[in-house]
């Protein structure tokens, strides 16, 4: 005799009992166990694995966001100096290659103006006023001159404020350079290796080795120029101004042949460093050094 299969829903699942319902099945020697289990176990382990499951997830996915903001981030910032080297092009070849003035000094027109320390750093004036900067008929935005993934803020009457401007341009360029730290041959002392400084776009012979613009660190950050004290005899070596490192340890330049790098800063004291700290065998500095200027005179 065929005993149907009863069928039932427990916890949203149907399970089948092939218990018998009648003394028939006894009639025929067959003995039945009910086949139902408890499904709440499994139905909670499913959850937990699900859950799991969206949480790898959920974390890939805002790590990918991440990235991706961070690599935008660095596109924008390239796009900036790519703005930034194009005006200081132009204006070479409006001044008959005479670099754009590039002084550390406050009360003194350059390509940009004054420190972005106090309250010099929101004023866009500094940035964007004819008077005041001669990068202002070229560039008239003055966001170009910051760096999108530069968050550091400058306390005016103990309320913060973003700085404007992120980047500085390389002490040995200009026609009014100083190049104290360099130093440059009219200010280096009696013993001291002198440095080339740069007057004209013509005077710069390997333009793929010479930096113009470089993004700066929040720590050292102040007047337009960067300054980077050359390697000398029996001297530490140490950075003056440091370089930023906002994009995955990278930090972009620009070069007088126009083409801009975000590099990759390998030292692990550089993010960090100061004025005047030793920096013997930074690698970082040691490449920025013979992107900045050439030797020309021996002691």
């Amino acid at each position: 005799m065929d005993i149907p299969p009863q069928v039932s829903e427990i916890s949203g699942r149907f399970t089948i009992n092939l218990s018998p319902t009648s003394d028939s099945a006894n009639d025929h020697g067959m003995s039945y166990q009910s086949t139902q289990h408890n499904t709440q176990g499994f139905a909670l382990m499913e959850l937990l694995v699900a859950v799991a499951i969206i949480a790898i997830l959920a974390s890939l996915a805002v790590a990918g966001i991440a990235q991706s903001r961070s690599k935008a981030r660095t596109i924008a910032c390239e796009n900036n100096f790519h703005q930034m080297i194009l005006a200081w092009e132009l204006y070479n070849g409006d001044n008959q290659e005479r670099l754009v003035s590039n002084v550390h000094l406050d009360l003194t027109t350059g390509w940009v103006r004054g420190s972005v320390r106090g309250l010099g750093a929101t004023n866009l004036l500094n940035l964007i006023d004819h008077r005041q900067a001669l990068f202002a008929p070229y560039i008239d935005v003055a966001s170009v001159y910051h760096c999108p993934a530069d968050e550091s803020l400058e306390t005016i009457n103990n309320i913060d404020y973003l700085r404007l401007r992120s980047v500085s341009m390389n002490q040995a360029m200009g026609y009014e350079s100083y190049a104290v730290w360099l130093p440059s041959k009219a200010l280096a002392r009696p013993g001291q290796q002198a440095f080339k400084t740069y007057r004209f776009s013509t005077d710069i012979q390997e333009p793929s080795d010479r930096f113009i613009f470089i993004d700066e660190s929040e720590i050292t950050i102040n007047d337009p120029a960067f300054a980077v004290e050359m390697p000398q005899k029996d001297q530490p070596a140490r950075w003056v101004d440091v370089p930023a490192t906002r994009h995955g340890s990278r930090g972009v330049l620009a070069f007088a042949d126009g083409h801009i790098e975000a590099h990759k800063w390998t030292d692990r004291r550089t993010p960090n460093d100061h004025y005047n700290r030793d920096s013997e065998g930074n690698e970082d500095w040691q490449w920025l050094a013979k992107r900045t200027s050439q030797q020309i005179s021996r002691p």
